[in-house]
Formats: C-alpha cells, sequence, structure tokens
C-alpha cells in the first residue's frame, strides 16, 4: 500500500474514461467510472456529487469458513490479465495476480 500513497496520476497518460459496471458476483454489481492511464487502471466510484477510490469487499463461503477478499481500486496492468466474454462484445473477464503494490 506504500505505492498508492505515493502515486501521482498526472505523471501518467490517460488512454481512456468511462462508465464501467463490475460485476463482483451473479447478485453484486457495481456502477464505476474508470481511467485507464498507460500502467495502471483507476476504479471510481460515485459518492454524492464526487468520484472517490473505494476498496471493494466481497466474502466468498466455502465450507464452514467464510473468507473476505478486499480488491484495490488501483491495478497495475502488469499484474492484469483479460480474457474475452462469450456473451456480449463489450464484456471482459479480469484476472488480477496477487503480488505486492
Amino acid at each position: 500500500m506504500i505505492y498508492l500513497q505515493t502515486l501521482d496520476l498526472t505523471q501518467h497518460q490517460m488512454l481512456y474514461e468511462g462508465p464501467l459496471t463490475w460485476r463482483m458476483s451473479r447478485t453484486k454489481q457495481i456502477d464505476l467510472h474508470v481511467v485507464l492511464l498507460e500502467h495502471i487502471l483507476v476504479l471510481l466510484q460515485r459518492q454524492d456529487d464526487r468520484l472517490v477510490l473505494r476498496c471493494q469487499s466481497m466474502v466468498v463461503v466455502a465450507g464452514k469458513e467464510d473468507t473476505k477478499y478486499t480488491h484495490s481500486p488501483i491495478i497495475k496492468l502488469n499484474n492484469l490479465l483479460t480474457r474475452s466474454v462469450a456473451t456480449g462484445m463489450l464484456k471482459l473477464f479480469v484476472l488480477v495476480s496477487r503480488t505486492n503494490l
């Protein structure tokens, strides 16, 4: 998380920005605003009239134990894998490898 404290977004070139719906599970979808920079993907969530960085949490139930995963709103592109979804042209799977930021 030290990387996030020293991150200056103005030092990166913006490639794309626009709306995104993140489907975390079959029942949970989150409307976000995405900013794609040359090396970073930034996920912003609308709160009142502002866009804020917010970590998203997801609980996975496996047997007797629940596991809680927290997803960072800032993702390095070198840790990212994508795969297209057969059900739609505008859909894709995003896989993030877990490494220290």
